[in-house]
């Protein structure tokens, strides 16, 4: 399944700004999931967050992901994260900023 996402916030620029799309995928393996791979996740206490993945733990079925931007969460702020709580992988993002 498809869905297009507007980007709210600054915590993934310079490469996410404000006013963005992403396009997710939801039909991926979680396990597939890796570092760099931009993930949409609902966060316990942050709700719906975009992040970059920064490390997977197989075992364990957990991922830690990270803001891009300076005034964003940081890896340990957001914690281990469940892949069930994995919305979709970004597959496509349209950017509607100029240089």
């Amino acid at each position: 399944m498809l869905k297009l996402l507007r980007v709210e916030g600054h915590s993934m620029a310079p490469d996410a700004l404000e006013g963005d799309f992403v396009l997710i995928h939801s039909y991926f393996k979680m396990r597939e999931s890796k570092q760099g791979d931009w993930l949409v996740f609902n966060h316990p206490s942050f709700g719906l967050l975009l992040k970059e993945c920064v490390a997977v733990d197989i075992m364990k079925l957990t991922f830690r992901s990270k803001s891009l931007g300076p005034h964003g969460l940081t890896e340990k702020e957001i914690g281990d994260i469940s892949f069930s709580r994995i919305v979709g992988k970004v597959c496509c993002h349209i950017p509607c900023h100029t240089a």
